[in-house]
C-alpha cells in the first residue's frame, strides 16, 4: 500500500515498520530512511499541500492530530482515505501501533513495537515495587511556565515510571503555572523538558526563587516527538531520570 505521511512524528515509526520504500510524499521535516530520492514534499504538516497529495494517488495518508490541522485533515479525507494515529497516552500509542500495522499489513512489525513497550512498562514496575510515592512537576516551557497536565503523553510517562503528577487533577495537556499554586502542591523535584531547555539553562534556573529551593533535572525530550516506535526508549529515559532524582532526595 503507497500512502504520504503527513507528519514528521511519524517518519520513526514508518521507518521501524519498514515500510518507507512504500512513502509517496511527506510533510517537511520528516526523515525518512531508505527512501526514494524523487520522494515528493507535500507541504508542512500545519499546512500541507493537499492538491500535491492527491496528485500523488496515495492508497491512504497517515496523519497526526498533534501537528496536521484538522480543517486540512477534513478536507483531504473527502478525497483520500486519512488514518489519524493519536498518541496521547502510552496505551493510545500501543493502539494506534496496532492500527497501523493492520492497516498497513505489517502486523508483526507492529506488535514487536508494542512488546519492547509493554516488556519496558513491567521491568519498570518490578524495579519501582517498593519504592516508596515521588511527586514531581513536569515543565515544558518559560516565558510563560507551562506544565504537563494529565491529559499529555508526558503524563503516562511519569506515572509508569512510578511518579505522581502535581497536576493529575488537571485534564489539560499543557496549563499555566501558577506560581503560588505550585508551592502549595508540594513537588518533591522539577522536571524540565528539554528541549526547550539545556543543561547551560539549569544553573540560571537553580537561582529562580520560583523553583528553588527544589531539585531540578532535565528530562530528554528528544524522542518524544515520535510517539509510538520511540514509547519504549522514552519511557527507560523517563525512569533513569525519576531514579536519579531520588537519589538526589534520598527516596531511591
Amino acid at each position: 500500500m503507497r500512502f504520504c505521511c503527513l507528519a514528521p512524528s511519524l517518519g520513526p515509526t514508518i521507518d521501524a515498520l519498514g515500510l518507507s520504500q512504500d512513502c509517496l510524499g511527506a510533510a517537511s521535516g520528516t526523515v525518512l530512511g531508505l527512501a526514494p530520492g524523487d520522494r515528493t514534499e507535500i507541504g508542512t504538516p500545519e499546512a500541507l499541500d493537499i492538491p500535491a497529495i492527491l496528485a500523488l494517488q496515495p492508497d491512504l495518508c497517515l496523519a497526526d492530530p498533534l501537528w496536521n490541522k484538522a480543517q486540512d485533515l477534513e478536507s483531504l479525507s473527502a478525497s483520500c482515505k486519512v488514518l489519524e494515529l493519536p498518541a496521547p497516552s502510552l496505551a493510545a500509542s500501543k493502539e494506534a501501533l496496532r492500527r497501523l500495522g493492520e492497516t498497513l499489513d505489517v502486523v508483526e512489525q507492529a506488535q514487536a513495537l508494542i512488546l519492547a513497550i509493554e516488556a519496558q512498562e513491567l521491568a519498570i514496575e518490578a524495579e519501582i515495587a517498593t519504592l516508596p510515592p515521588l511527586r514531581v512537576a513536569l515543565l515544558l516551557s518559560k516565558d510563560p511556565w507551562l506544565a504537563a497536565g494529565s491529559t499529555s503523553y508526558e503524563h503516562s510517562l511519569l506515572t509508569a515510571c512510578g511518579a505522581t503528577n502535581i497536576y493529575e487533577d488537571r485534564a489539560e495537556a499543557s496549563l499555566p503555572v501558577d506560581e503560588e499554586d505550585l508551592r502549595t502542591r508540594e513537588p518533591e523535584g522539577l522536571l524540565l523538558s528539554c528541549p526547550p531547555f539545556h543543561a547551560v539553562d539549569l544553573e540560571l534556573l537553580e537561582g529562580d526563587l520560583f523553583l528553588a529551593p527544589r531539585p531540578i533535572l532535565l528530562i530528554p525530550m528528544r524522542d518524544l516527538r515520535d510517539r509510538l516506535a520511540h514509547s519504549a526508549t522514552a519511557l527507560q529515559d523517563s525512569h533513569n531520570l525519576l531514579m536519579a532524582l531520588r537519589k538526589n532526595i534520598g527516596k531511591a
